[in-house]
């Protein structure tokens, strides 16, 4: 909803302190995972036919039967994992999982731009980034623990906010992991949706809107079991393009800061855009 959202029509991007401004076929729009929820639950609440729990976590699944952690048990005919990068259904499932890490900030200034800050002799394929929402900046950097270290990777966000003049407060400290080793989304009566699916990008860490887009597909194929999901198939090529070109990417360290520019460069055309899903 356009009242919940800012809206971002280019984006800039920072490589090595050089800026690059790129217009956007598709507006870029941010909003508060908190808001988000907050507005998913308003369209179900209220129908007879929804029972919502609130802090409830499972315990146990087994036999087409959950248990929570107050011990409530619950038949099911379809299970839909949507419980994040950490996803209690997924580990029940036995499937592995490959994690990326975001730390932010959340700081009082406002800002304008949406931005990316790329410098691979300082923070290899990690990328620092500064999301404007309404009523604050959302700033904070995305990385592969298995090249940069968690360490480092606080300090280099650390030192851009300094550089950048923003507030540094620790309690807003946050951190999150990112799932995007897809292994599949069904598995028997079992479905697997956004993150706990894997379905976030390697390369960038975006997933809300695969995530929408994976739990409206899943919800369709339950009703509807002949439903073609198009727009799953969609989303899975784009997430194998960008992944394909961010391998590319992490195979010639020397050579990232000049592919990143040659990228952004042909971002500017409206079909590469469409192509990797801006």
């Amino acid at each position: 909803p356009e009242n919940l959202c800012r809206r971002f029509s280019k984006q800039k991007i920072v490589i090595c302190g050089r800026s690059y401004q790129i217009k956007l076929v598709n507006p870029i729009r941010t909003i508060t995972r908190y808001e988000l929820g907050q507005y998913q639950l308003q369209q179900i609440e209220g129908n007879e036919n929804i029972t919502i729990l609130t802090n409830t976590s499972i315990r146990k699944i087994e036999d087409n039967r959950v248990t929570t952690d107050d011990d409530k048990s619950f038949t099911f005919r379809y299970l839909v994992g949507a419980d994040g990068s950490t996803s209690t259904i997924r580990k029940h499932l036995g499937l592995k999982t490959k994690r990326h890490i975001g730390f932010y900030y959340t700081v009082p200034e406002l800002t304008n731009e949406l931005s990316w800050y790329i410098d691979p002799g300082k923070m290899k394929t990690a990328y620092i980034w500064e999301f404007p929402h309404q009523k604050h900046t959302n700033v904070g950097i995305y990385f592969d623990p298995g090249v940069l270290k968690p360490k480092s990777a606080r300090h280099c966000l650390q030192e851009h906010l300094r550089n950048r003049g923003y507030t540094q407060n620790q309690q807003a400290f946050r951190s999150a992991a990112v799932n995007y080793d897809y292994r599949g989304y069904r598995f028997g009566n079992i479905f697997l949706a956004g993150d706990a699916a894997g379905l976030a990008s390697k390369g960038t860490g975006e997933g809300i809107s695969f995530a929408l887009v994976s739990g409206r597909e899943i919800a369709r194929l339950i009703i509807d079991p002949a439903h073609k999901t198009e727009e799953f198939r969609k989303i899975l090529k784009i997430k194998n393009r960008q992944e394909l070109l961010f391998k590319f990417y992490e195979t010639f360290p020397p050579h990232q800061a000049l592919l990143f520019r040659t990228f952004t460069k042909l971002m500017k055309y409206k079909g590469i855009q469409k192509m990797y899903g801006s």
